[in-house]
């Protein structure tokens, strides 16, 4: 899930929360929000923005 995030969000996307998902990792239980202007058709790698992600805590 992580390389199909890093792969949609484009240069737009939040640096810090880009580079926060990169260092501390994806789990299989995290969250991504990517946001995108066009159809669900357009979508292809570079054109979303990830706005926000989140991941549970660590035990």
């Amino acid at each position: 899930m992580q390389n199909l995030v890093e792969v949609l969000a484009g240069d737009e996307s939040l640096g810090d929360e880009l580079g926060q998902l990169r260092q501390r990792g994806f789990p299989t239980a995290g969250i991504a929000v990517l946001t995108f202007d066009d159809p669900w058709s357009a979508v292809e790698p570079g054109v979303a923005k990830l706005v926000s992600y989140w991941v549970p805590p660590r035990d």
